[in-house]
């Protein structure tokens, strides 16, 4: 049997990470059978797929390997958070990374610029820094945000409750966050 020299992969998907712990340890298992030199396992994740793992939960799926997750934590801002129905805040990003940091679980996250909405690019930008400030993520990545005309989204867009920044406020609005961040 050929086993390739690979030692890490990367589950890819909506968030694996939602998966049980009785699941992902099947996945490492099966994995290790045939990847011998297989050390991380990575994966897309919620900061909502967290909470329901038990902190020896998390320290025994980073002993099979789960390490390198990319988060999407979209923004620290509260209220984006809440208009976007995300099903958490940024108090619950700091808990859930000081758990991942416990378990040595590393991760990275990942950023949605223009979420927060026109006018509130540089508040929701500074709101962000503030929290992600009190984590340890490896990267901290960025991508724009889309709005396609049948999502929720653009309904309320057009019933006037929500406006999209512009791509020059989204490029403020990264280039506040970063100048607030005093993470590595």
């Amino acid at each position: 049997l050929f086993m390739p020299d690979v030692t890490r992969i990367f589950l890819v998907g909506a968030n694996p990470f939602v998966l049980s712990t009785e699941k992902l340890r099947h996945i490492a298992y099966l994995s290790k059978q045939y990847l011998n030199k297989l050390r991380t396992i990575g994966c897309f994740a919620r900061v909502t797929d967290v909470p329901p793992k038990s902190d020896d939960e998390l320290a025994e799926l980073h002993c099979l390997g789960y390490d390198g997750l990319t988060i999407g934590v979209e923004t620290g801002d509260d209220a984006a958070l809440a208009f976007m129905n995300k099903g958490y805040s940024a108090e619950t990003i700091i808990k859930q990374a000081e758990r991942l940091d416990r378990a040595q679980i590393s991760y990275n996250f990942f950023y949605l610029a223009g979420i927060s909405g026109a006018g509130r690019g540089k508040e929701g930008a500074l709101k962000s820094a503030e929290a992600f400030n009190r984590t340890h993520p490896k990267i901290i990545g960025s991508s724009m945000l889309t709005i396609f005309p049948e999502s929720q989204l653009y309904q309320e867009i057009q019933r006037g409750a929500w406006a999209e920044e512009s791509e020059i406020e989204k490029l403020m609005e990264l280039r506040t966050l970063i100048d607030h961040l005093t993470i590595k």
